[in-house]
């Protein structure tokens, strides 16, 4: 559909240069680029020879091309979807077939392959809950990858996997979780130049790209900071009711945000009564870094906006819906290595009441 009816309407960024495989695969050797500085670069070259390899193996079919990289970010669905309790799935699969996720996710682009990548980190965060889990090889190469498609994800993904994983060995959990998360948030401060200078640097790539790029949102120095709050909101939501009314598309994604707001904010109220303070701040902290970091690409352009949320949804869904869960919580405490020594077994992927089902079964009906 976005191929043959989307790309009508609006241009699909550069989806083009990934489908008509004009790259040899690898056209660079990517050590020589190093690890520091050229992160654009390598994404670029790796996706580039995806498309390349699509392209041969298809026939240089467009549409086959994209159905390859929608497998990409499908395995990434599944392995998240495949990783979180039973009765959060129907509602984490509504929601990965949102409109805007479901274009930006199936056409040949690095989204694609991010989805895989952070789908495949988040079901990792899930397995941490559950008990004492190993990284697989597929999950430390995500991590890697990640780092070259998304740098500025990091924070978030590293806070969230390094925090579960400490907390999950001491008994003061709310006290590291917020220890963790004030540290997280100093070199803020000592960045705070450079960061000023990466977000100023931002504005023109956007100078009059398309009716919908707004006026630059930093104006003073240090405005990247005062004005988070607000850029974080928008870039997240996309158009506003003013630029609803510029076209078709922008009017659905308005409403498209509108709901999704609307159901991550009665999850978040319902939540919040019974949440205990370790889970609000390691999802309050994650949510945070996601937002405060992708907001400088998004905030110029609704449409950025939109195409740029397709990559951290799925970290926002964990991070309302899992970590927010006090179920969650429970089957942490349960799960975990206490202080003394004494470890328990990893708690199976059922939920409570199937475990308490299956225990008065086991009263009435004992075994010979």
């Amino acid at each position: 559909m976005a191929q043959q009816v989307i790309a009508r309407l609006t241009p699909l960024g550069d989806s083009s240069q990934y489908q008509l495989g004009g790259a040899r695969i690898l056209n660079r050797n990517l050590l020589d680029l190093g690890f520091w500085g050229n992160e654009r670069v390598v994404s670029t070259e790796l996706t580039q020879s995806l498309g390349a390899l699509f392209h041969f193996l298809f026939f240089k079919n467009i549409i086959l091309i994209n159905i390859g990289f929608q497998a990409i970010a499908f395995a990434g669905i599944v392995i998240f979807l495949r990783a979180v309790p039973p009765h959060l799935r129907v509602w984490l699969a509504a929601l990965l077939m949102f409109p805007s996720f479901s274009i930006w996710s199936s056409v040949a682009g690095k989204e694609a392959i991010i989805v895989y990548l952070v789908g495949t980190l988040a079901a990792l965060v899930m397995r941490m809950f559950r008990g004492p889990t190993r990284i697989r090889p597929m999950e430390f190469l995500a991590a890697i990858l990640i780092y070259f498609f998304k740098i500025q994800y990091m924070p978030a993904l590293v806070f969230i996997i390094a925090g579960t994983w400490i907390a999950g060995h001491v008994r003061q959990k709310t006290f590291v979780i917020m220890l963790g998360s004030v540290v997280s948030l100093v070199p803020l401060y000592f960045l705070r130049n450079t960061l000023d200078t990466m977000a100023f640097g931002i504005i023109p790539h956007f100078s009059g790209v398309g009716r919908t790029t707004r006026p630059p949102f930093w104006v003073e120095k240090f405005d990247v900071f005062w004005k988070a709050p607000e850029g974080m909101y928008q870039a997240f939501f996309g158009p506003t009711l003013a630029e609803s009314s510029f076209g078709i598309l922008t009017f659905a994604s308005f409403a498209e945000s509108a709901l999704m707001l609307l159901i991550l904010s009665t999850v978040l109220i319902w939540h919040l009564p019974k949440v205990p303070a370790a889970m609000l701040v390691m999802a309050g902290t994650t949510i945070f870094w996601v937002l405060f970091a992708n907001y400088p690409l998004g905030i110029q352009n609704p449409g950025s906006a939109i195409r740029y949320r397709t990559g951290y949804e799925i970290i926002i869904f964990l991070a309302i819906f899992a970590l927010l869960s006090r179920d969650s919580y429970s089957v942490w405490r349960r799960s975990r290595t206490n202080t003394d020594g004494e470890s328990q077994n990893p708690v199976p992927e059922t939920e409570p009441r199937d475990q308490e089902k299956t225990a008065r079964e086991n009263v009435i009906s004992p075994s010979p």
